[in-house]
């Protein structure tokens, strides 16, 4: 017996509070497109170092100063008379500014968006190339700070700084605070406050001192060993201060040139059913980077279950030797029933794994 079954498709619809939007936009372009959520809003996830994905918006806007470093020693003889002239001696300098004794953090913010900064008793001046004077890989030109201070000048050359926009932090801090310091910890790096937060340090060529203190007082430990903090540390299940600082306004007024946009890190493998969008680590990046976005709501799509559309001669040769004393139409109707009660069977499933994948990202977030 020749015959075709055709079976009615079964929509189940999967839905999800956080979506992903693959066009990639700046952050203004991005905010008008949907609701976007606050970097805080965003479930985390363990693996802090998940490289398989990629940076989308998030609605997080801060005015931070880019990650900055001491660099090395310009071999510059300048007159302590002159530092408020330290203009004259670069010819490619942008703007100088006249900071607070020994305040490298607000040299960070007023430079950010350009290559270097100099800082040189009190005075402060941003630069966009170091141009033809040497640097030296020494710590001459700074010494240990008397105040809550790092990188005092020694008056033996100029101290140059260097952003490094691309540091990767995994955990950003619960609380605000304008002091912002690089710690690591089993090979992940952490943001934490350079004044009040206390870790252990290593200085570039010593090994192991122990101590435990503030990122200020390491530098100024490191200053006085004729060293720096180091730039990564390997293998430590200590939390050990690195190099990097930066500064944030925390009540900024209007100013767009400074401010940084947050990207959250997700990976490429992140499943539609799941209710949340997990974020590995974030960066601050300029706001007029094209990225994907993030976007709060609900977005559904249709899971068609469909089995095979014919059924033909030797599926109901199967059933033919069991009801022999049966007519055709019987025949027919035992297979509907058993093919509707399969299709059932899978709805069911579906329906309860879906239930219990909400329930568990419910349990953890």
């Amino acid at each position: 017996m020749r015959s075709v079954l055709h079976l009615t498709y079964l929509i189940v619809f999967a839905c999800a509070k956080e979506y992903l939007n693959q066009t990639e936009v700046s952050w203004e372009a991005a905010k008008k497109s949907c609701s976007v959520p606050q970097l805080s809003m965003i479930l985390p996830s363990n693996d802090y170092e998940e490289d398989n994905g990629f940076y989308a918006w998030t609605s997080t806007q801060e005015l931070f100063s880019d990650w900055a470093f001491f660099y090395g020693c310009l071999d510059i003889h300048i007159p302590k008379e002159d530092e408020h002239r330290l203009y004259t001696y670069f010819s490619n300098s942008e703007q100088i500014f006249i900071a607070a004794k020994d305040d490298i953090f607000k040299c960070a913010i007023y430079c950010t968006n350009m290559n270097y900064f100099v800082y040189y008793i009190t005075t402060c001046l941003c630069i966009t190339s170091i141009g033809t004077y040497p640097v030296t890989d020494s710590t001459d030109c700074i010494s240990p700070c008397r105040t809550d201070s790092a990188f005092c000048s020694s008056g033996f050359g100029v101290p140059l700084f260097k952003y490094k926009p691309e540091v990767k932090v995994s955990r950003r801090s619960m609380f605000y605070y304008s002091y912002h310091c690089v710690a690591t910890k089993n090979g992940y790096n952490y943001d934490d406050n350079c004044f009040t937060e206390f870790r252990g340090f290593n200085c570039n060529g010593i090994e192991n001192i122990g101590l435990h203190t503030n990122w200020i007082n390491a530098v100024n430990n490191c200053t006085n060993c004729k060293t720096t903090l180091p730039n990564a540390v390997r293998n430590s299940s200590a939390g050990l201060w690195l190099r990097y600082f930066r500064y944030q306004i925390l009540h900024p007024a209007t100013n767009k040139e400074r401010r940084k946009c947050i990207a959250a890190f997700v990976k490429n493998n992140q499943e539609f059913n799941s209710d949340y969008i997990q974020w590995s680590h974030y960066q601050e990046k300029n706001c007029s980077e094209l990225l994907p976005f993030i976007c709060l709501g609900h977005k559904t799509a249709a899971v068609a279950l469909v089995p095979n559309s014919t059924i033909k001669e030797n599926l109901t040769s199967q059933f033919s030797s069991r009801f022999k004393e049966t007519n055709k139409k019987d025949e027919m109707i035992i297979v509907k029933i058993i093919l509707l009660t399969s299709s059932i069977g899978i709805v069911v499933l579906t329906i309860i794994r879906l239930c219990y994948q909400k329930i568990r990202n419910y349990k953890y977030r």
